[in-house]
């Protein structure tokens, strides 16, 4: 199942995206996010999605991204810190790009 993110998704609309994948998610693997729309994304988006990468790795979930990451949320990982010490599965993750 893809979890498909607006194109809005910051700190006032968070909270509709949550609810809507929680109550979704347990019966879903792998667990596919498409951020491929995202044109105004803040750091509680990235927030999010770390946390369902979080429940993806202790339930034994596979997750990815649908596409890689778009330059809004690229830029958004860059101003948040992600990629000062992005790990090879962080990146592969965000970027889909291998070491």
């Amino acid at each position: 199942m893809t979890f498909s993110f607006p194109e809005t998704v910051n700190i006032r609309t968070i909270g509709d995206l949550k609810e809507e994948i929680t109550a979704n998610i347990s019966g879903v693997d792998p667990i596919e996010l498409d951020l491929g729309k995202c044109s105004d994304i803040d750091l509680s988006a990235l927030q999010l999605v770390e946390s369902i990468r979080i429940y993806a790795a202790s339930a034994g979930k596979q997750i990815k991204l649908s596409s890689p990451a778009n330059a809004t949320v690229a830029s958004t990982l860059t101003r948040a810190g992600f990629t000062e010490r992005m790990s090879p599965e962080d990146r592969l993750f965000w970027l889909h790009k291998e070491d």
